[in-house]
């Protein structure tokens, strides 16, 4: 089947801070104001195919095609303020408030047979999303000799309404969180250093997963929005070990609950399967990392890390308890040769094992890349040759089974390429960093 595809997008972003050092002790006030506005509209053609499959009632039957357009605004404002305070604390105190605003609106069409476009209402439909967020949190951190100590509280109240007049569908949520945080790190000695921390965090939906619109990759593939999703929910643990900047040991635990991961469904009788997001109940990661920097000679550095997971997802999917289990191993190695004439040899590769990813049992994939510089006018600019993915490896490939559902993907991208760069220093080389805009979340999960 043949569905040609076409989009265009515009994006609008306006940002303005400010910043006021009260003295020259660490005492300010910062202050960001963000406006975001984007634009996206999308057309697609379906012709038909000349064989379906057999006993197959196919979803899209004759020529369709599909007009889409969204539209998504944010404002955000945020204030955060810095005190120095005796014996060695440092006070932290802010607060942010988000506006969003999205409307989408998918158009489906069909060739009758007097050759003219009718409208298909079952597959027609507007969405409307409408979300603020009100949140604020306290910190407060000391030093004392080798021990470093920070604790921090985070409240967020967030009040939403997603709805569609074309169904009169309408989910409203009201809900408020505390996400508490704490850590701790004591120095043995000048090169060694143990650090504890824990804490809670939260994951809101993407804006387009929330949007209950059916999208057709082709006539027996199909996915949808779902705006029953709530917010993922995450405790974590980790246990940190660095001997010389070596990264000796690295525990982290990891408990996720309503995780969004996509679902899918099959029906029998018309062949198509659907993949919705869906809330997971409970998703346990276990990981133990080692790896750093490491230089053989003085020609060669090597970089290294190694690390082992055990991934568990418990659920039920339509009533049936799903459990996938998996231990999995990943490794990394990149090596720095520095050869004669200010020229530099990078050889470098990483591995991943199986493992899962919500209800999906993922394949091993890993790659190898090559690259070769050059420093020119006493390091002023770099002129580099790289070839990543040497050997096409990477990609995704995963497989689904439960219930009426199994299939196997092998998704492969654009991966292996052969890249020219050149590289000029200004400014004496200086990187300004950019700040952390008001809206980087809400942008995240807009796609901006």
């Amino acid at each position: 089947m043949h569905n040609p595809r076409a989009s265009t997008s515009r994006d609008l972003a306006l940002n303005l801070n400010y910043r006021l050092a009260l003295d020259t002790l660490g005492h300010e006030l910062t202050a960001d104001a963000d406006l975001v506005q984007g634009r996206d509209a999308g057309h697609q053609d379906f012709l038909p195919l000349n064989s379906p499959p057999a006993g197959a009632v196919g979803a899209l039957v004759g020529q369709q095609r599909s007009q889409t357009g969204s539209a998504v605004t944010i404002r955000a404002l945020k204030a955060d303020y810095v005190r120095p305070l005796p014996g060695h604390w440092r006070a932290e105190a802010g607060a942010k408030a988000s506006w969003v605003s999205t409307s989408s609106s998918i158009v489906f069409e069909q060739l009758g047979r007097a050759a003219e476009w009718q409208r298909d209402t079952t597959r027609s439909n507007d969405f409307r999303y409408d979300e603020r967020i009100a949140a604020g949190y306290l910190a407060l951190s000391t030093t004392l000799q080798k021990l470093e100590l920070k604790a921090g509280l985070r409240g967020e109240h967030t009040h939403s309404v997603g709805e569609s007049p074309t169904t009169g569908q309408r989910v409203e949520r009201n809900y408020f969180q505390l996400f508490p945080t704490l850590f701790a790190s004591y120095q043995f000695s000048a090169r060694d250093q143990l650090s504890v921390s824990a804490g809670r965090r939260i994951s809101r939906p993407s804006y387009s997963s929330l949007n209950p619109f059916i999208n057709y990759t082709d006539a027996y593939t199909a996915m949808q929005g779902n705006p029953y999703l709530a917010p993922s929910l995450a405790s974590s643990f980790v246990l940190n070990y660095l001997h010389a900047g070596f990264q000796v040991l690295n525990l982290s635990y990891l408990l996720e609950t309503n995780v969004v991961s996509e679902i899918a469904y099959q029906n029998d009788q018309t062949k198509v399967m659907t993949t919705r997001p869906m809330n997971l109940d409970q998703v346990r990661t276990l990981s133990l990392t080692s790896g750093g920097h490491t230089d053989l000679a003085k020609w060669w550095g090597m970089d290294n890390q190694v690390g082992a997971t055990y991934g568990e997802v418990l659920t039920p999917v339509e009533g049936q308890a799903v459990r996938l289990r998996r231990l999995g191993a990943m490794a990394s190695s990149n090596h720095t040769f520095t050869l004669p004439r200010h020229y530099q040899l990078l050889v470098g590769g990483e591995y991943y094992g199986p493992s899962v990813s919500g209800l999906y049992a993922l394949r091993s994939t890993g790659t190898v890349n090559l690259s070769l510089r050059k420093n020119l006018w006493q390091d002023k600019a770099i002129l580099g040759l790289k070839i990543s993915d040497l050997f096409y490896t990477s990609g995704w490939f995963s497989s689904l089974h439960y219930q009426n559902i199994n299939t196997d993907w092998v998704n492969r991208y654009d991966s292996r390429r052969l890249t020219l760069s050149f590289t000029y220093k200004l400014a004496g080389g200086k990187i300004h960093r950019d700040r952390a805009s008001s809206s980087a979340d809400e942008q995240d999960r807009a796609g901006h």
